[in-house]
């Protein structure tokens, strides 16, 4: 890969990584469209992932008090049902689809984000959990952008700031375990994805220390407005790429 390229990647993470220690979420939302412009979705995939598990072990060993692991069952057993079409859907749709896709739900969540995260028509009832667990999973495996279905959730339990950036780190976590097994399953695991993975460790981790800093010192609302607006522009940037 060139040294730009390879460049773009590492600073792509670096940032994703800020966004989802600041705000604890994000990080596929933000690196995914970005490094769409950049890699194939499945190189970008099955890398991100990496390091997004890195992240959570980092995040989780340090706040696993603060994880909320029974709420997470239902998401977590609709999640793994889930896991499995999104590494077909994946391997066998073309990359145009794949961005297009992808565009979509960015924009949506965005959207969502900005205008309606408080009138979401939903009880955070088990179904709900495992519907949403389903969603988020063939999102995570197949596009690495998994968050926004166990974001929504997390918003209806309306749980305090530190339980709610921990749960989601826990519910990553295992998720992401199982993604990452499956990816390895579907042969997406190659010399090219171990080295980037290897390259924006470093990268994923000064973003997730800053992170953690901007979060004890700007307002939390204002600044997921921002990262809001930012997702509705990339979003719209897949459209036209």
């Amino acid at each position: 890969m060139p040294l730009f390229s390879t460049l773009a990647v590492v600073g792509i993470v670096a940032l994703a990584s800020f966004v989802r220690s600041a705000i604890g979420f994000g990080m596929g939302l933000v690196a995914m469209p970005l490094l769409g412009l950049v890699l194939d979705v499945q190189t970008a995939t099955p890398m991100l992932a990496l390091s997004g598990m890195a992240m959570s072990i980092l995040i989780v060993g340090q706040d696993w008090k603060h994880v909320e692991w029974r709420s997470l069952r239902h998401l977590l057993i609709g999640a793994v049902l889930g896991i499995p079409l999104g590494i077909l859907l994946l391997k066998g749709l073309p990359p145009g689809p794949v961005k297009i896709v992808l565009g979509v739900v960015v924009v949506l969540f965005a959207i969502y984000g900005l205008f309606g995260r408080n009138r979401m028509p939903l009880r955070p009832t088990p179904i709900t959990a495992g519907l949403l667990g389903f969603v988020s999973g063939s999102l995570a495996s197949g596009f690495n952008i998994g968050g926004p279905p166990v974001v929504a959730y997390a918003t209806l339990q309306r749980w305090d700031p530190p339980v709610f950036r921990a749960t989601l780190q826990g519910y990553f976590l295992v998720a992401g375990i199982v993604s990452l097994i499956g990816h390895g399953v579907a042969g997406l695991w190659t010399i090219d994805v171990a080295k980037l993975a290897a390259v924006t460790l470093p990268a994923m981790a000064i973003g997730t220390l800053i992170g953690r800093r901007v979060n004890r010192r700007i307002d939390p609302m204002r600044f997921r407005r921002v990262i809001y607006v930012a997702l509705l522009i990339l979003g719209i940037v897949l459209f036209v790429k």
